[in-house]
């Protein structure tokens, strides 16, 4: 387990007072390590000052070298810019309390494996330094500028044996996502959506695994390479087994099972339930995630019987009988979330199907909530408002109605609309996001980056298409 270093008051107080400069009237401000970059490149500098003493009059900062303010200030502020001075040259320095991450590697990054880099972190009173294994994440990002990554914390770069770190607003693991979120101007969709989802929805089995997530937790960091600011991503968990606290083999017997929808290959969207080969990690569009393969021999036997059911149960059959396979109350509020979002790329991909143990039914977990809200994955907006997505499963549920389960369907949608899809809900999320990322000058230098100006005409749709949606969902399941 790596141990952070923590940073006392009395440690900070002492840095500050003996880097401050002789002068009564002006002083030298001597950040913490870690808690900047500066990027020689682009003429930036970020600087994390959660944690420093921000009175006083300040005329200069030590970034290694002098870099002279030009003006005193008495207080610093993520809302505040500066220009700072260094050798005639000038920089602009952006304030941040978000986590400061700095990734050097040698060479370039690629998305075929992960190479060794050096990872240091800070974050308030916390900083270290480890050794990760990073490659490009994605499909579609990979032809985006601003790139995304898989990240593993090592012990070294030798053995690459993985190792558990704890981030802030994240769970104490060894694999992170950092996403770029370069197809989302607004830099809010995926995150905002993922909050929404753990707010609307529990584990059916929480009592019993209390430290379980029902989906992934995010962290925005700003992240520098070799040097160079790259914007604010999003870092975010990755899941499995134990995001989802799935039970473990026992006596080779099969209990949690996790399985990714990769592709759009006929199983994941519910329509085919082909024959599998435990030879292979691949089947019907599905990713074996968990239970590992033991001597090349994957596990697909159950998840096969579940599609088969589907595809095939007569309609007595299936309503006598879906709930065995699948928790419906997860399955109601993935169908709501999902067609309140209008993620047109999670019905036949992008979600997990995971089983806590041998006799549970099977529930869905969302991934890469990004092409949402108005957009697709490309980052395009499109203004289509009255439609529902739908799959062979929640077609079946719908059309065929077992059990009454279309009442269920419109009360909880009812049940929701006063609580977390309410307008006030809904709206003061979005817009609390827009502001903070406005007053704080995020979209500011994330434009300066990768030449995407914001404009309220981006916020104004998002908040008129969502207007429109819920009216037309308030149709469709209220009535």
């Amino acid at each position: 387990m790596l141990q952070a270093i923590k940073y006392t008051p009395l440690f900070i107080f002492l840095i500050l007072t003996l880097t401050t400069a002789l002068s009564q009237e002006s002083r030298s401000e001597q950040p913490l390590p870690n808690s900047y970059v500066v990027d020689t490149t682009n003429s930036i500098i970020v600087w994390n000052t959660s944690e420093i003493l921000k009175s006083g009059d300040w005329s200069a900062i030590n970034f290694g070298d002098t870099f002279t303010l030009d003006r005193n200030t008495t207080s610093f502020s993520e809302k505040d810019t500066h220009i700072l001075f260094h050798n005639e040259l000038s920089y602009e320095l952006y304030l941040t309390a978000y986590p400061i991450i700095h990734i050097t590697t040698q060479g370039e990054i690629v998305n075929e494996s992960k190479k060794a880099a050096e990872f240091r972190y800070y974050d308030k009173d916390t900083t270290f330094v480890s050794t990760i294994g990073i490659e490009q994440r994605g499909n579609i990002s990979l032809t985006f500028p601003k790139k995304s990554f898989d990240i593993e914390f090592w012990d070294n770069a030798v053995t690459k044996e993985s190792k558990d770190v704890k981030i802030n607003g994240l769970r104490n693991d060894d694999d992170f996502v950092l996403d770029g979120m370069y197809n989302e101007p607004l830099r809010m969709r995926a995150n905002y959506s993922q909050k929404l989802w753990r707010k609307i929805n529990t584990l059916s089995y929480a009592d019993q695994e209390p430290a379980a997530k029902s989906g992934i937790g995010e962290q925005f960091v700003e992240v520098f390479l070799n040097n160079e600011y790259q914007g604010i991503y999003l870092m975010i968990d990755q899941v499995d087994r134990k995001l989802l606290a799935l039970k473990k083999k026992k006596l080779e017997v099969v209990r949690g099972e996790l399985y990714k929808a990769a592709q759009y290959r006929g199983a994941t969207e519910f329509k085919e339930a082909p024959v599998f080969k435990s030879s292979l990690p691949h089947w019907g569009g599905f990713r074996l995630e968990y239970p590992k393969a033991v001597d090349y021999v994957y596990f697909f036997e159950n998840i096969q019987k579940t599609t088969a059911f589907v595809v095939n149960a007569s309609p007595e059959e299936f309503a006598a009988n879906y709930e065995t396979h699948f928790n419906e109350q997860n399955l109601i509020d993935y169908y709501l979330f999902i067609n309140l979002l209008r993620g047109t790329d999670n019905l036949g991909k992008n979600y997990y199907i995971a089983k806590y143990d041998t006799n549970s039914p099977y529930f869905i977990v969302p991934w890469d909530l990004d092409g949402v809200l108005g957009t697709v994955i490309d980052g395009r907006e499109m203004n289509i408002t009255t439609d529902i997505l739908t799959n062979n499963l929640f077609t079946r549920l719908w059309d065929e109605n077992p059990n009454e389960y279309r009442t269920r369907v419109k009360q909880r949608w009812q049940n929701l609309r006063q609580s977390h899809f309410s307008d006030e809900s809904l709206f003061t999320s979005i817009n609390k996001h827009i502001v903070k990322f406005n007053e704080e000058h995020i979209f500011e230098r994330e434009s300066i980056l990768w030449k995407q100006p914001h404009s309220e005409e981006q916020a104004l749709f998002l908040n008129t298409w969502l207007k429109k949606r819920l009216i037309f969902l308030d149709t469709r399941f209220l009535e």
